[in-house]
């Protein structure tokens, strides 16, 4: 719908989308299950050409979200932005997978490039 540049029909779809991950987080909560939400780019937040004012219709290259939240995930928290190492850079698309499989306990193949965003907290 961004790609469109139709401001108001990206806030529909934003709206909707809000709605149904509630629908899947309060799954999620009942059933003790974490859930992962991420984008793999931008578009929304930036409908509108700074310089000329025409509808921006490409992807971004603005940060996009990675939200942790479930009761399974108590005792894990995403690395805060303040808190990284100096020489590490911000969370990719490429380190998602290894996320999920820290979550799930599962050795990180030496082919993936990423790595896990999880650090274990009150342990």
């Amino acid at each position: 719908v961004g790609h469109t540049g139709n401001f108001d029909a990206a806030v529909s779809a934003i709206t909707h989308t809000d709605a149904a991950v509630g629908t899947v987080y309060a799954a999620c909560q009942a059933a003790g299950y974490v859930l992962l939400v991420t984008a793999d780019h931008g578009n929304a937040e930036q409908m509108r050409n700074a310089e000329t004012g025409a509808p921006h219709t490409a992807h971004t290259c603005n940060p996009v979200p990675l939200i942790l939240a479930g009761p399974a995930s108590k005792g894990y928290a995403l690395v805060p932005e303040g808190e990284k190492a100096e020489d590490e850079e911000e969370g990719a698309l490429c380190d998602v997978a290894p996320t999920v499989l820290d979550l799930l306990g599962i050795p990180q193949p030496e082919e993936m490039t990423g790595r896990s965003l999880l650090a274990k907290v009150g342990k």
